[in-house]
């Protein structure tokens, strides 16, 4: 069995489950939005500077894809007809990894309220700020143990079939959303991605998430060129610090969504590309501690220190476990 019928249990607390998960998700991003967009609350943050505030700035980027994507997705389902168990699963997986975001900055800030950064600008904001930490981040654990034993309930209760895929049900709502709008254009226009952008992302996926990360990079890169103006030479090595950490999390979240169902299995090779992004990405974000006199030479040095290590280490382990 590929679907699960009206009125069953699996799919009910599945639902529940997803539901409970986007609202926590989507607390923490408004929560995490506000602070850092106002003064008096960010300058009080133990978190406020790198490296904790990489993963702040990624989630202002990410949830909200990952949100939208799952509401989007639930629009396919009708009550009183079967789901498909993949689009169900896909869903439970998806709002995990959203939870796992919120998680992995939730513990970036814990560091940094355990090391104490900024101990002399804290405040009673400062003490409000750590107790709203603490219930976000028991909320967060919490949803993710009930999405996680949604998930097993589900998989339990049927076998997923190959489709349909994250990709396959992009392309049903954007067909949906231009037979609606009853313009040509804009059939025609679904119909050419379609038949052109999402074949080649099938075929050669990695492209594709490497395009895809580009795009997601562009909100945070947008300031730093006309508003900080920053020199052509530093826009660079912060724009491949920004896609290395989005190309990784998009690659490593994209196989455990299985958003192309026909997707190879990582390559060592491709192991090997992932541990550089996130090794450059980790010893570029502690830069503050590493550089005492920060500089671009010197940053690129880090970026590519790290990219190196991180890539031999990752390539290494994938090869000496595979011929084990």
């Amino acid at each position: 069995m590929d679907h699960l019928p009206a009125g069953d249990e699996a799919r009910l607390r599945a639902g529940r489950a997803v539901r409970t998960g986007m609202v926590v998700a989507t607390l923490f991003a408004v929560v995490t939005t506000l602070s850092k967009n106002d003064d008096a609350l960010n300058l009080r943050q133990p978190w406020q500077d790198d490296p904790y505030d990489v993963f702040v700035s990624l989630d202002l980027v990410v949830l909200p894809v990952l949100v939208v994507a799952v509401v989007a997705r639930s629009l396919l389902d009708r009550r009183t007809e079967p789901v498909p168990i993949r689009r169900l699963a896909d869903r439970l997986r998806m709002a995990n990894v959203a939870l796992g975001v919120c998680l992995a900055t939730e513990a970036a800030e814990w560091v940094a309220v355990i090391l104490q950064r900024h101990r002399a600008t804290w405040t009673t904001s400062t003490g409000i700020q750590i107790g709203g930490l603490a219930l976000l981040t028991v909320m967060t654990f919490g949803s993710a143990l009930w999405v996680t034993s949604a998930l097993r309930a589900v998989c339990r209760a049927g076998t997923a079939a190959a489709q349909p895929d994250w990709l396959s049900d992009l392309v049903t709502m954007a067909y949906a959303v231009a037979h609606g709008s009853r313009v040509r254009a804009v059939s025609d226009a679904v119909r050419w991605v379609d038949l052109h952008l999402v074949a080649r992302a099938r075929r050669r996926p990695i492209a594709a998430a490497a395009l895809f990360a580009l795009t997601l990079a562009a909100p945070l890169l947008g300031p730093k060129v006309f508003i900080e103006r920053y020199p052509p030479v530093l826009l660079l090595v912060v724009t491949v610090f920004v896609w290395a950490c989005l190309f990784a999390l998009v690659v490593v979240a994209g196989a455990y969504l299985r958003v192309i169902s026909d997707t190879p299995p990582f390559t060592p090779a491709m192991l090997g590309v992932v541990g550089g992004c996130v090794g450059g990405a980790t010893l570029f974000a502690l830069h503050d501690s590493l550089l005492e006199h920060q500089t671009t030479g010197g940053l690129a040095m880090l970026l590519a220190a790290g990219a190196i290590v991180g890539g031999a280490g990752a390539f290494g382990l994938s090869e000496l476990t595979r011929h084990r």
